[in-house]
């Protein structure tokens, strides 16, 4: 018996990528990391399409491939159809998780986050109180800088540079804090437990309705609590930006506290969430021309068409080699543009980097911008 039901809203585009003659088979990191036809878009669509009509059991094994995917939607950038893949495997990652036939580090996975609260620790999020001057953390104001898992675990100092900022341009309408146990949920979404996260949709929600809007460091948390609460039937009050996006409404207040730097050269990697799924590209680029009197060395691959660093989707977790050979691929890239550092917009891009090849030459924008702040 098939799993018709759960997959008749994706059964056009499964049939219109599992027919296809692998047009975006290029567009596919995973594929071209792990150097395997079973990792090309048309092939992991195919399988959900035999599973749909019932051609193969969904065992453990099958379900692996719809982990096999960063949800970057590249893919989609070459697609007559603009087909989206990724929405069709995390269909076939929630009903794996539904089954009880998810793949063992999926399942090890949402164990500690269940425990913790959050991917990493529990008390993730009282690193605020360290990071955070006491000023910064004061409730109530309209303006709500929401603190993500990733940049807490491992960049807390993104935040105190965030505060830096604020107090340059005299801000006090921000409260900075951290998401419910650190964060947004997204990495349940992603691993397909849908009851989970729309638990936590429903109590961040909740949190934060009285704010008039919400700015996240992360793009990937920017999206979660935009487009993918309201998918879950969980409405969102606030308007909900990225920092960048933010950053630059404020940029005439910003610009009189800047000294641009003009010897080091800077390229800038777009993150699969900021870009594709938010629509953003020029923000960043015009923050770093407030900060640099050089123009933006640009990578092969940017905007709308930029390759990513693998660190999304929740494949870093269920397959950690072929994320680290996702970023080794895009660090070449940039070491192709001869630029001095690399400067992201999303922490964890920044730590794919990072864990690839270690800290010095990669900044979020944030912590560059604080670093050209005048005395």
């Amino acid at each position: 018996m098939g799993l018709l039901e759960p997959f008749a809203d994706h059964r056009h585009g499964i049939e219109l990528c599992s027919f296809c003659p692998k047009m975006c088979r290029h567009a596919c990191p995973v594929a071209e990391a792990e150097r395997t036809e079973t990792a090309i878009p048309e092939a992991k669509v195919a399988v959900a399409r035999m599973v749909m009509d019932g051609m193969v059991p969904l065992t453990e094994e099958v379900a692996a491939t719809a982990y096999k995917c960063t949800s970057c939607l590249l893919s989609r950038e070459f697609c007559k159809h603009a087909n989206d893949v990724p929405v069709i495997l995390q269909r076939l990652r929630a009903e794996a998780i539904q089954r009880g036939v998810a793949p063992e580090r999926v399942r090890t996975f949402l164990d500690r986050f269940a425990s913790a609260g959050n991917p990493y620790e529990a008390g993730l999020e009282e690193v605020v109180r360290s990071a955070v001057p006491a000023q910064w953390r004061e409730g109530g104001r309209p303006v709500r800088l929401l603190a993500d898992c990733v940049t807490l675990r491992h960049f807390p100092g993104h935040l105190t540079d965030l505060c830096e900022i604020l107090r340059a341009i005299g801000d006090r309408d921000v409260s900075v804090i951290a998401f419910e146990k650190g964060c947004c949920g997204y990495p349940l979404y992603a691993m397909g437990d849908r009851e989970a996260f729309r638990e936590r949709a429903r109590s961040v929600a909740k949190e934060i309705q009285s704010a008039s809007k919400i700015v996240c460091p992360s793009p990937g948390c920017a999206h979660t609590v935009k487009n993918l609460y309201p998918s879950v039937g969980v409405p969102v009050a606030p308007e909900v930006v990225h920092t960048s996006t933010w950053l630059q409404t404020r940029r005439a207040d910003l610009l009189p506290h800047l000294e641009p730097d003009a010897d080091e050269t800077l390229s800038f990697h777009d993150s699969c969430h900021l870009t594709r799924y938010l629509g953003e590209t020029q923000a960043p680029r015009a923050l770093l021309d407030a900060v640099s009197r050089k123009p933006v060395r640009e990578m092969a691959y940017h905007g709308k068409t930029v390759d990513c660093s693998g660190g999304g989707g929740g494949y870093a977790k269920v397959f950690p080699a072929g994320a680290a050979e996702i970023a080794r691929r895009r660090i070449e890239e940039f070491e192709m543009t001869g630029a001095d550092r690399l400067v992201t917009a999303c922490p964890s891009c920044r730590r794919q980097f990072e864990k690839a090849a270690g800290p010095g030459r990669f900044v979020d924008i944030v912590s560059l911008i604080a670093e050209r702040l005048r005395p």
